[in-house]
């Protein structure tokens, strides 16, 4: 099923705006002790799909079927011995279209875990190592001709320091996530922790 059109899938100006707010981690992990085994993502994917289903709402734009976002994520593997960022995208609904956050919670728990299924299957790395197995001249011809979907939206959560960081003595008091945005994908999410703080920035 193709991800809905929202006021983001068009193309990008060279203007930008951006949003920042920091969420406490302690809180966060609280939470998810209430709820079960729902990860940290799990909890990031359902403050986006809110965030989206009551500004979209607010506009009467808000799509029937739930937004999809693409979700980076690491092929390096569990021993992370490879050099180098090795990076895949797998997509994940926010489900947008859901007001309640605790049955968005549930629905995105779902998801997360067919997808996780999936990947298992399939391996994180499926298309890099297709890639790097084709002949120059193909790989060539597919990255210079492949279409990326006007998914709308991309959500990132990095994992950052625990500790407080300073340079020449003075302290970083905090750090925002400011991300990109491409044609078809007008939407950036990204969180990124540092010392007890979740800092989700919307481009």
């Amino acid at each position: 099923r193709r991800p809905p059109a929202t006021r983001f899938a068009g193309p990008v100006s060279a203007h930008r705006v951006f949003e920042a707010v920091g969420l406490p981690v302690a809180e966060l992990r609280e939470i998810r002790r209430k709820v079960g085994d729902a990860t940290i993502n799990d909890l990031f994917l359902t403050i986006v799909g809110g965030a989206l289903n009551r500004y979209l709402g607010a506009r009467g734009e808000l799509p029937a079927t739930s937004m999809v976002a693409g979700v980076p994520m690491t092929v390096r593997g569990a021993e992370k011995t490879q050099e180098g960022n090795r990076v895949g995208m797998t997509l994940m609904p926010v489900h947008s279209e859901i007001a309640d956050p605790l049955e968005r919670l549930a629905a995105i728990r779902a998801d997360a875990a067919t997808a996780k299924r999936l990947s298992g299957a399939l391996g994180k790395d499926l298309v890099m190592n297709a890639l790097e197995h084709l002949p120059t001249p193909l790989a060539d011809a597919v990255l210079r001709n492949i279409r990326l979907p006007r998914l709308s939206l991309i959500v990132s959560n990095v994992r950052g320091p625990d500790a407080t960081l300073y340079m020449a003595g003075a302290r970083l008091v905090a750090h925002a996530p400011i991300s990109i945005v491409v044609d078809g994908i007008g939407l950036n999410c990204t969180g990124f922790s540092y010392a007890g703080t979740l800092c989700i920035c919307a481009v």
